[in-house]
């Protein structure tokens, strides 16, 4: 069975699928470019949906000082993991924007928040906390680039990371019947419209499309 992958996959978990019987496929449909990080002052509550922001931000020269007078609210284990990894204070940890995005409303409507993402970005989250009047700064720190290629292929599944990725591989390429594994419910809302054969990861990490991976094939 092929699987085609929208990005470069992490060697471990490349080998884990290839030990399954799986011929991997893999193209960047998405490239990932920084902006110039912003100079104003970051919140002391920051929000993290995507491990590309997370990653800009822990690369900035003053992140010692900003991780120690900080509180982090992340969508996926990877960005938390990562911001611990720097003795950051992780407040909150929830698999999708939607559900962060609840508790933040629910919880902590009371404080300011500063947003590190993409210009290309799902406004779920930001929709969310407007209409419940919570304080929020928008910063975008890196632009997500579609890196269409046409690739004349009929694989049996199609590993989603993003809503770019999905974006960017229709426009040169039809679902058909492969079935579809998604890093989350946004990636999965921007599949639905082409196709209903989808598997969403409980959680945004690859163990989780691995765990889905095998009971859609061996289960």
């Amino acid at each position: 069975m092929q699987l085609l992958a929208t990005k470069i996959l992490a060697p471990d978990f490349k080998d884990r699928l290839i030990q399954q019987d799986f011929s991997i496929v893999e193209f960047p449909f998405v490239t990932i470019i920084p902006l110039p990080f912003p100079e104003v002052f970051l919140e002391k509550h920051i929000i993290l949906t995507s491990q590309n922001a997370t990653q800009f931000l822990l690369a900035q020269d003053n992140i010692s000082e900003l991780c120690s007078r900080s509180f982090f609210y992340c969508v996926g284990e990877g960005s938390a993991q990562l911001l611990r990894g720097h003795h950051a204070t992780v407040v909150e940890v929830y698999p999708s924007a939607s559900e962060l995005a609840d508790r933040i409303t629910k919880q902590h409507s009371n404080k300011p928040f500063s947003y590190c993402c993409g210009k290309r970005r799902l406004p779920i989250l930001e929709n969310r906390l407007e209409e419940a009047k919570v304080s929020l700064r928008i910063h975008e720190v890196y632009q997500s680039k579609l890196n269409s290629k046409p690739m004349g292929l009929k694989p049996d599944g199609i590993l989603f990371y993003s809503p770019s990725a999905v974006d960017s591989y229709v426009q040169e390429n039809e679902i058909q019947e492969s079935h579809c594994f998604c890093i989350g419910p946004t990636t999965a809302q921007k599949v639905h419209p082409h196709s209903l054969n989808y598997s969403v990861a409980k959680q945004p990490n690859n163990n989780s499309i691995y765990v889905e991976i095998m009971q859609h094939y061996y289960a």
